[in-house]
């Protein structure tokens, strides 16, 4: 890198050693409610998942303004979009995973007793990301801890659709995200 330019060259050879990250590389490997609640997800409703983000993770500041200029002080931490994460979903035609994020937030809080197990959520409550390679090996795993589903999203149907495959959104909430390289 002259000058500490890059240059076409030094890109290629960077690209080759390190590759790119694909959007289709992100899997959810678990889900689960928690002590207290009994709503469990297999493998087999996880590969349902058509899209997740990975989360986000951000240092608030706090500003020591002297003489009009601000000096920002990093202070604690905050994880950004916690209170509404989105994972979207393939809808099966019997319905089986639509009803188990329904009877988790009806485990929360049902509404004909109300009642409910809508304590703070526990630290058994995961969901596990994992970001693969291009050979499908696990690079980064990214739990989730302290989650709760908070919103199972529509399915609109209508007679002159030719046949979409419906996909739903759910809303979980968490505390906070652990990561680990693999």
């Amino acid at each position: 890198m002259p000058n500490g330019i890059s240059t076409i060259r030094d890109f290629y050879k960077v690209a080759q050693d390190r590759d790119f990250a694909r959007k289709n590389q992100l899997r959810v490997l678990s889900i689960n409610s928690g002590a207290g609640l009994t709503v469990d997800f297999t493998t087999d409703d996880l590969v349902y998942v058509k899209a997740a983000k990975l989360p986000s993770r951000k240092i608030t500041t706090s500003a020591a303004t002297y003489m009009g200029l601000k000096f920002n002080i990093p202070g604690n931490v905050e994880y950004e979009g916690s209170e509404a994460y989105e994972v979207t979903f393939f809808a099966d035609q019997k319905f089986e995973l639509w009803d188990k994020f329904q009877e988790w937030t009806r485990q929360v809080f049902d509404d004909e007793s109300s009642t409910g197990n809508y304590f703070t959520p526990k630290a058994s409550a995961t969901i596990t990301l994992l970001v693969l390679d291009n050979e499908l090996n696990p690079v980064k795993k990214i739990n989730l801890i302290g989650t709760v589903c908070l919103n199972v999203g529509e399915l609109e149907y209508t007679i002159d659709d030719a046949g979409t495959i419906q996909e739903f959104p759910v809303t979980f909430s968490y505390h906070f995200w652990t990561d680990e390289n693999l």
